[in-house]
């Protein structure tokens, strides 16, 4: 899904165990960019500066090819608009 995110545009992700609506999403999850964390299976881990965690519930954002962020569902509802 798309979304605009001030004037870019990004890739979303409602953070969830079905990924079948995102291709971006499994494709990340099969090169290993995107996982379960293994003591919580319902965090995802992804890469950031600081390391990136969030739960399920979370929006997951690719702002570029190799750069995310996770939002709350209140700030997703702020910030973006689905396109």
């Amino acid at each position: 899904m798309k979304a605009k995110y001030g004037n870019q545009i990004v890739e979303i992700w409602k953070i969830s165990h079905d990924t079948s609506d995102s291709e971006w999403v499994r494709a990340a999850f099969d090169k290993g960019i995107l996982r379960w964390d293994k003591m919580n299976g319902d965090v995802l881990r992804f890469p950031q500066t600081f390391g990136g965690i969030a739960p399920v519930g979370y929006y997951l954002i690719l702002l570029n090819s190799h750069d995310y962020m996770a939002v709350t569902e209140k700030k997703f509802g702020k910030d973006f608009r689905i396109l």
